[in-house]
């Protein structure tokens, strides 16, 4: 990692063995397991209502009578007879599939139509649950992540050594040759273990962003094995050359980056606003790097800085927390700065990291993503600086060669993706995607021979973000229709505030209205998706709430849970005889801050966040 400059962001080994055994109930190995589906025992697990499977694999498909690793499972069973199973990825590579299906499955079955299959989030070998991949401990994390790779005095250059390489060289004393096991084929291999452990003959799936290169390493060994697949924010690094695998994510992140600072310099939503947003950002990057500011005991320099925008360009949701993060780091404040690094890293408040922060650089160095140098590294150095200076700054010819898979896993070979399946495929891409460029969607879809579908607003992922998408997505897995070719999604147009809502009662005496910009990325709330109210109050929780109640009740509308107090874990809801509802939640200025939303509300202040959103659309 650079300061100022991540070289690759999440998009998110073997040379292919040949195939065994016959398509249908058989594994591609003839490797017999067993899957059995009982109630969770991880408390978060329990309380999200999922059931749990332990699976074991080997470690090496080439030896199936070898070393196991034991895979962790979830599944949200179909409501009636189950049609199939629907396995999913949500990338990374390392991201938890597991978590994917908790947090996210119940709204895959309303958006997408999934309720007539066996939903199962698994996480990949070497991630989450699934023998995580641990090389370092997570102290030394907080420091490799964020450390600053342009030194300016002996303290700073006597770390950066200390640091450089010593996660490769911990790699490789902890695990050794072993590492070229976590490769995309061996996951691959892994799904069609479980595909076959639960008795399909196909699977249906759903992936996105590197979850989608995944889903066509799978597509390309096992073509017979595929129900409808929908491949979203699609990753397809088999055919770039070594000057497209090092420059086609960050001129991605630079596009997404000029946009975002488009939008703050004309968005009274954006508390960075000012003349020139990206003049701003610079100065401020080269001050954390002369003088980085001390928070919580943690170092915030321009390498986090660095991080912290890219993570926020993720999702237009997050943009105003992005500029309410900066004004607070220009105050000295560098909370919001390292909430928004950290939630890309995976990083808990009590400093533990998910595998994913270490999974992700052995996955791809296992899976042959990098393969070559550039012919002219020079030269492709000065298309960079102007074609991305800002996320380049500091990028020398050393940064563009090398594989950096030295100690970890070499020589792998990637699988480049075709298929002579007869199952529809749908490939989605984003114009403005800056984890994963429409090129690659394009070249997917052309290798899998699929229907590509274009979207044309902002951010990574797309299927549960639009309206246009989902749809897509609805009648792919309920009949396998497939859309034209080169479909176009635009955003789905935000909604405007409901008649009705005249008759929720207004601000109380003391609240404001806070513009809906600096917190949609607290909630997720989208534009296109929801209508919402923000307020602030300075009553605490408990008694903030307990008037609304009150106030609520005067216009009408009913509590579910009048007794509650407390609506920052659980929404409640109010309804009013003609079936109109306000969700809410109620967060206090502690949680604000934690989550670096530092400036959004006036101290000590209570938000109250009213929402509304249709009803079976």
């Amino acid at each position: 990692m650079r300061s100022r400059s991540v070289r690759f962001f999440s998009v998110a080994c073997l040379a292919a063995i040949p195939l065994l055994g016959a398509c249908g109930g058989g594994s591609s190995s003839g490797f017999a397991g067993s899957l059995e589906w009982e109630e969770c025992e991880d408390g978060e697990l329990v309380a999200s209502g999922v059931e749990c499977a332990s699976f074991a694999v080997p470690l090496d498909w080439a030896d199936t009578g070898g070393k196991t690793i034991e895979l962790a499972l979830v599944r949200i069973p179909a409501g009636g007879e189950s049609r199939g199973i629907l396995l999913s990825n949500p990338g990374g590579p390392g991201a938890s599939g597991v978590d994917f299906v908790v947090d996210a499955g119940t709204t895959m079955v309303s958006d997408l139509g999934l309720g007539e299959y066996d939903i199962v989030g698994f996480d990949p070998r070497g991630t989450g649950r699934s023998a995580p991949l641990r090389c370092v401990e997570d102290a030394d994390l907080d420091v490799w992540l964020y450390l600053d790779a342009t030194p300016d005095d002996d303290a700073e250059q006597a770390l950066y050594d200390e640091y450089d390489g010593l996660f490769e060289e911990k790699c490789a004393e902890v695990y050794g040759d072993d590492l070229r096991h976590y490769s995309t084929e061996a996951v691959a291999r892994d799904m069609d273990a479980i595909r076959a452990a639960s008795g399909f003959d196909e699977i249906a799936y759903y992936g996105v962003s590197y979850g989608t290169y995944l889903g066509g390493v799978y597509a390309t060994l096992f073509p017979d094995r595929v129900g409808a697949m929908l491949l979203d924010a699609a990753f397809d690094p088999g055919g770039d050359t070594p000057e497209q695998a090092r420059t086609t994510q960050i001129i991605g992140f630079e596009k997404a980056f000029n946009n975002w600072a488009d939008w703050c310099e004309s968005n009274v939503g954006c508390a960075y606003r000012s003349r020139d947003v990206l003049a701003d950002w610079d100065d401020l990057g080269e001050r954390l790097d002369r003088e980085p500011i001390e928070t919580d005991g943690r170092t915030v320099n321009d390498s986090v800085l660095g991080t912290a925008t890219a993570t926020a360009l993720y999702s237009a949701s997050l943009w105003g927390q992005l500029g309410a993060a900066l004004v607070a780091a220009e105050d000295g404040d560098g909370s919001g700065l390292l909430a928004l690094a950290d939630s890309y890293h995976e990083r808990d408040d009590d400093g533990t990291y998910a595998a994913s922060s270490q999974a992700i650089s052995i996955i791809r160095c296992a899976s042959g993503f990098y393969d070559g140098d550039p012919a002219d590294p020079e030269a492709l150095l000065e298309k960079l600086r102007e074609e991305a200076p800002r996320f380049t700054a500091d990028w020398t010819v050393d940064d563009l060669t090398g594989t950096g898979c030295e100690g970890l896993t070499e020589d792998a070979a990637i699988i480049e993706l075709s298929y002579d399946g007869d199952s529809p495929i749908v490939v989605v891409g984003g114009e403005n995607d800056p984890a994963t460029p429409i090129r690659w969607a394009e070249e997917m879809a052309a290798s899998l021979g699929a229907p590509l579908v274009r979207y044309t607003g902002e951010g990574h992922g797309f299927a549960l973000d639009s309206l246009c998408v989902a749809d897509i997505a609805l009648s792919l897995f309920a009949d396998g229709s497939l859309p034209a070719d080169d479909t176009i999604c635009d955003p789905d147009p935000d909604l405007t505030e409901p008649e009705w809502w005249a008759d929720v009662p207004g601000p109380a005496s003391g609240e404001t209205i806070v513009e809906r910009a600096v917190l949609d990325g607290l909630f997720g709330f989208r534009p296109g998706r929801f209508w919402v109210e923000y307020r602030t109050t300075a009553l605490g929780v408990e008694e903030a709430y307990a008037r609304f109640v009150e106030r609520m009740a005067t216009a009408n509308f009913a509590a579910d849970d009048p007794s509650a107090i407390d609506a920052s874990e659980i929404p409640q809801f109010f309804e009013d005889s003609n079936g109109n509802f306000v969700g809410l939640f109620t967060v206090s200025y502690d949680e604000l801050v934690s989550y670096g939303f530092t400036d959004a509300v006036p101290s000590g202040h209570t938000l109250l966040a009213l929402y509304w959103y249709p009803l079976g659309d």
